[in-house]
């Protein structure tokens, strides 16, 4: 590399390691709030706020994960886009981390005991929250936070899983139901013949009528045509359309000089 791409390698190393720090601390802050919130409550000694807890846990649990998730891009970033600029293989401490992943490490168990405090701060909530008042186990704040409570579980035990999966599931998330296309019509279909041979028989009505009386207004013409269009429509277009259809001539004089 030249002495500007190491300058720009460095500098954006050196960022990118700035953010990974801050968002740990972030973490721990996430963390130090559950705690904190949990503690409160417990102080103030309310059962309904207590089963209401797992709901506020549960979207800090969900924030912690979100924010560990950037890290994990971050620490990919730089294994496979920065240290890999150095020119030598297995060079840093991103590429010492992934070539040391076999068993279990005690940052792993570190990690699980951090998202576990959700966990246990709902657990406890709950089992305050009950015993300081008798509820039925139908009532909707206990069924609200045994199901939050449920769900903070799976998080935390199959947190790798999500992390490993997150834009799967974020295109999974994103992507709209399928719509069922709508059948083309052709002409060949029933409905489109039938809208045809409306058309044709409201073209055919507009046209007798002009022949007939040209000096027809606008509101006796369209009553001519709604006289004549229902027999039009039940006669085959392609055949010779009788003048027999039309209203005796006193209906239509009556109409043309507008007695209604």
């Amino acid at each position: 590399m030249g002495d500007l791409d190491t300058e720009l390698t460095i500098a954006e190393y050196n960022n990118l390691w700035t953010e990974r720090l801050n968002r740990i601390t972030v973490r721990y802050q996430i963390v130090s709030f559950a705690l904190l919130a949990l503690g409160t409550i417990l102080g103030i000694n309310n059962p309904t706020l207590l089963l209401l807890y797992p709901i506020l846990a549960l979207f800090l649990l969900i924030a912690y994960i979100s924010n560990s998730y950037i890290s994990h891009k971050i620490e990919e970033y730089i294994r496979r886009k920065i240290e890999v600029r150095v020119g030598r293989a297995d060079f840093g401490w991103q590429h010492y981390k992934g070539l040391n992943k076999t068993g279990v490490r005690l940052g792993d168990l570190g990690f699980l005991g951090a998202r576990s405090v959700f966990f246990i701060g709902e657990v406890i909530a709950l089992a305050v929250g009950l015993s300081l008042k008798k509820y039925n186990l139908a009532d909707p704040y206990v069924l609200t936070a045994i199901a939050f409570t449920f769900l903070t579980l799976i998080i935390v035990l199959f947190k790798d899983w999500i992390l490993n999966n997150m834009e799967e599931l974020q295109k999974l998330l994103s992507t709209k139901p399928e719509q069922e296309a709508l059948p083309e019509l052709s002409l060949d279909t029933p409905i489109t013949k039938l809208y045809e041979h409306i058309y044709l028989a409201v073209e055919t009505a507009n046209k007798i009528v002009m022949n007939l009386y040209p000096d027809i207004d606008a509101n006796a013409k369209v009553k001519l045509i709604q006289i004549l269009l229902p027999q039009l429509i039940e006669i085959d277009t392609g055949k010779a359309l009788s003048l027999d259809l039309l209203p005796p001539d006193s209906v239509g004089e009556k109409l043309v000089a507008g007695d209604n």
